[in-house]
């Protein structure tokens, strides 16, 4: 998850933008497409070998870039409050899906309300019976806090990612979305501490981030 610096804080302040800067589709930026902030003391065995979570934040986004870049193609959110995901569906076809309701709340934040079912159950395969109750509900009711950030003083570029304090609310949101983006193609080790440390993990952490950048595709 690459940092987005460049003139944003510069190029237009909170309250100048509206739900118009958001809708239409977003083109995932291959390569970069999804970036991973994690910062603590802690140090993490995987398979005998210690290390920082800072390094098993570029693990995870090196593994989810290579799966992104075969799996996914854009975002689209709607003047009607639908967010679509483009993916890759079984037969290697292109399709696009409602994965949800997203409702903006200010220049630098929308909720979403994630299908649970369509998102990690009909597009992951996995069993939603197994989700943590929190999510779920949090997904339903609250909805999932994400942030944004805009770059240049058109808006065509943006970082949309979840923030350590949703992370922290939502224990098991961090290893659902891994499993969700890299699927089978993550060493079993990874999961391992993911599902079984990540809570504890969570406890002792000063900053996670899951981020994915994106450009905004013409007209």
């Amino acid at each position: 998850m690459a940092a987005f610096v460049v003139c944003v804080f510069n190029s237009c302040s909170e309250n100048d933008a509206t739900k118009d800067d958001l809708v239409g589709t977003w083109n995932l930026r291959h390569g970069d497409g999804m970036d991973m902030v994690w910062e603590s003391s802690e140090i993490i065995t995987i398979d005998g070998l210690k290390l920082p979570t800072s390094a098993i934040a570029v693990i995870a986004a090196d593994y989810s870039n290579e799966q992104l870049r075969e799996e996914m193609r854009s975002l689209t959110f709607k003047a009607n409050d639908d967010l679509e995901v483009t993916y890759k569906d079984e037969a290697g076809g292109w399709k696009m899906d409602v994965i949800g309701k997203y409702k903006v709340v200010g220049r630098t934040k929308f909720l979403f309300y994630p299908n649970i079912e369509k998102l990690f159950g009909e597009i992951g395969g996995m069993d939603v019976a197994e989700i943590d109750s929190d999510i779920k509900t949090l997904a339903s009711t609250a909805g999932l806090p994400a942030r944004i950030t805009f770059v240049g003083q058109n808006a065509t570029s943006a970082r949309f990612y979840l923030e350590t304090n949703t992370l922290k609310e939502a224990k098991g949101l961090v290893s659902l979305l891994f499993r969700l983006i890299a699927g089978d193609s993550v060493d079993a080790a990874i999961y391992e501490v993911l599902d079984n440390e990540m809570p504890g993990l969570l406890e002792k952490t000063d900053k996670i981030e899951i981020g994915f950048n994106f450009d905004k595709a013409a007209g």
